[in-house]
């Protein structure tokens, strides 16, 4: 357990460099909440569009930027290991790969901070204040940390592809497409037909659970949205695990 200790301290040192460019990266994210207030403005005209108004869509699009912001995109690193031969190499190492990797990972925790008081300062200028209660926040924050664990699942599953195809870039750019879907509007504003299937992908359950316990509450929805969140972990691990083993044999079999 110390040795993943280190790696995470290692790994969140390293981040601190970057810290100016975690900070100059919200300019982005607070022009595309521009960009989107102005547009919501212009549509809505203080109306209302499938049972959300201006400051709840507002709110949404703020947590599903923050979420996609924040997230590890660390796919390419893993594909290269597996391409490169570091992967075959660290299995001779008396650590576990998977954990060797999320404990890098985890130092993103340092941008997830910094991308959060960015969200939060853009929904105060954009947006009015939204009222919360105490069951409420427990259950935004609940879903938020499932949605980067559903994310780190998802650039796992894409990286550890790169045992069995050359390239995973196409992969991460459907993923993306799809993940867009749901980042700028709600599942609502889609057809019933695309609902479904939308439901289907883990990216939904990344991105509407959040932002659906945030501005449109109601506890039995939300708890139901948490578990589908939960669900959708439990199957991904599983397809991690999967992939993972199958692709370390590949490796045994062929002699690294």
């Amino acid at each position: 357990m110390q040795k993943y200790l280190s790696i995470f301290k290692y790994s969140l040192k390293m981040n601190m460099t970057f810290i100016f460019d975690y900070v100059f990266s919200t300019i982005s994210f607070a022009i595309h909440m521009l960009v989107f207030s102005c547009l919501w403005d212009f549509i809505l005209k203080d109306g209302s569009m499938y049972g959300y108004d201006r400051n709840e869509l507002i709110w949404y699009v703020i947590i599903a930027e923050f979420i996609t912001y924040s997230a590890s995109r660390f796919y390419k690193k893993i594909s290269d290991m597996v391409k490169d031969g570091t992967i075959a190499n660290l299995l001779i190492k008396p650590i576990n790969v998977l954990t060797y990797i999320l404990c890098e990972q985890s130092a993103d925790v340092l941008k997830v901070g910094i991308n959060l008081i960015a969200a939060m300062l853009l929904g105060v200028v954009l947006a009015d204040p939204i009222k919360l209660t105490f069951v409420q926040s427990l259950l935004v924050i609940a879903s938020c940390i499932l949605s980067f664990v559903i994310s780190t699942f998802i650039q796992f599953i894409i990286g550890l592809i790169a045992f069995y195809i050359e390239e995973t870039k196409s992969i991460w750019f459907i993923v993306q497409k799809v993940q867009f879907l749901l980042v700028f509007v709600p599942i609502e504003f889609y057809s019933e037909f695309v609902q479904k299937l939308l439901m289907l992908s883990p990216t939904t359950h990344m991105i509407y659970a959040p932002g659906t316990i945030l501005v449109d509450f109601e506890q039995s929805s939300a708890i139901s949205a948490i578990l589908m969140q939960m669900i959708m972990i439990g199957i991904m691990a599983v397809s991690t695990l999967i992939l993972y083993k199958k692709g370390v044999k590949k490796i045994n079999v062929n002699g690294g």
